[in-house]
């Protein structure tokens, strides 16, 4: 602690300058990642809810019903994401 005492009141002030700097950086992070936060709760309510309004329409009669999404292939998907890491 003495060697801190030491120091030259203008070294003081650019660490004083520094750790404001630091925390400013941290609250800009905090408020990004709580807006990123906000952002896919509204993205995973507004698609669950969009999907109970889609279940409750209606087709027109004689349309025919889409046949559904093919199976997302985790194994293939992780393969891409090493390479993609890899390069």
């Amino acid at each position: 602690m003495e060697a801190f005492e030491a120091y030259p009141p203008a070294l003081q002030q650019s660490y004083d300058v520094l750790l404001l700097l630091l925390l400013l950086e941290l609250l800009l992070q905090a408020s990004l990642h709580t807006g990123t936060v906000i952002q896919c709760v509204g993205f995973k309510v507004g698609a669950s809810w969009g999907a109970a309004l889609a279940g409750l329409q209606e087709r027109p009669a004689g349309e025919v019903a889409r046949s559904p999404l093919p199976e997302f292939d985790k194994e293939k998907a992780w393969r891409a994401v090493v390479v993609q890491m890899a390069q």
